[in-house]
């Protein structure tokens, strides 16, 4: 990701630019996905496609999903991998399904752990590991 005032590149989760110190999710000098100079009219960005204001969508823009919604399934119910099915991974939920019941429950710890991961984590960075990268286990 780049920052939108100064173009810089920052981590997805970062609060502040460490470069201009600005919040690198406002703004409108650059374009976030390849820190291309935009013009503030823009809606999208000529370099890469991305879209550059909420008026238009991305084509490859993911839905939010809450981090304490996936925390508390994962605690509750993750030994039926209701949590891997409400973050899109039909094949990791059907996998968690499968631990559970060839190791007679016990499995269901790995989903225990996982509800407490997600819910360490902050809204930011769930956000960019599990919704974004799509990623499976821990």
């Amino acid at each position: 990701m780049f920052c939108r005032n100064c173009g810089s590149e920052v981590q997805g989760f970062a609060a502040a630019c460490m470069k201009c110190g600005c919040n690198p999710h406002t703004g409108n000098a650059f374009c976030p996905n390849c820190g291309a100079h935009v013009n503030e009219n823009q809606v999208v960005c000529v370099k890469c496609g991305s879209a550059l204001n909420s008026q238009v969508r991305p084509t490859n823009s993911t839905s939010k999903k809450d981090r304490v919604t996936a925390g508390v399934l994962a605690l509750l119910l993750g030994g039926l991998g209701i949590h891997q099915f409400y973050l899109g991974n039909t094949v990791s939920g059907i996998l968690h399904i499968l631990i559970v019941v060839f190791t007679c429950g016990m499995g269901g710890i790995v989903s225990f752990i996982e509800g407490i991961i997600y819910l360490s984590k902050s809204d930011a960075e769930f956000e960019e590991i599990y919704v974004k990268n799509k990623r499976g286990w821990f």
